[in-house]
């Protein structure tokens, strides 16, 4: 690597330039959100262009929201969870080590259409030597087509399970060593007996 120490000035603002112009190529690239929220200046000092593609809020207008403003884009049943007295974020900071709190948070964000993405959100709180809250540094993902694909999951098996008891044949799932591990109330009464004793027999 070069010692930079030692380019001439017009070099060294080219090298400058040149690194700049890597970086933001990268940030347009990614798609991931990456941001500082300044909770003591109050808004965003950064938020990578992915955040605008994906919500549709202006970076520029979205920048200036403060962190009381911010769970007005949360949805409501995610609100309490996150930001409630006893929420992930208060359990989060009583948990802190040194100035420094780790936070895991999943959420759904408004977008500008009034629709919602869910968010998988890794993040660090940063506190002052006096236990000020200073600011977040994280990096937040879509996950809106896996929370769907986990949601149609749980209907289907829902409606399954619905199926599975109401069925009005007697219906067994035998393991490999000829056990019965599953089986509907039904074949329980066609064997008059109970769940507890056709199961494992």
């Amino acid at each position: 690597m070069d010692d930079i120490s030692n380019m001439p000035r017009k070099q060294l603002e080219e090298t400058l330039r040149s690194a700049n112009s890597r970086f933001e190529d990268a940030l347009q690239s990614a798609h991931n959100i990456l941001y500082r929220l300044n909770v003591k200046q109050g808004g965003y000092d950064f938020i990578s262009p992915f955040f605008e593609e994906l919500t549709g809020h202006p970076l520029v207008e979205f920048r200036r929201i403060t962190i009381d403003r911010l769970p007005d884009y949360f949805h409501p049943d995610d609100r309490e969870r996150i930001f409630g007295e006893n929420g992930e974020l208060a359990r989060a900071f009583e948990a802190r080590i040194g100035n420094k709190a780790h936070l895991k948070l999943e959420y759904r964000l408004q977008k500008a259409d009034g629709t919602y993405c869910w968010l998988s959100d890794r993040n660090t709180a940063y506190f002052s030597d006096s236990g000020e809250l200073e600011y977040f540094v994280g990096s937040a993902y879509d996950i809106t087509e896996q929370k769907r694909t986990e949601e149609e999951l749980r209907k289907s098996e829902t409606q399954l399970r619905t199926l599975f008891e109401a069925s009005h044949a007697g219906i067994i799932l035998v393991d490999r060593s000829g056990l019965i591990i599953v089986a509907n109330q039904r074949m329980a009464e066609m064997f008059n007996s109970s769940l507890e004793e056709i199961i494992g027999s």
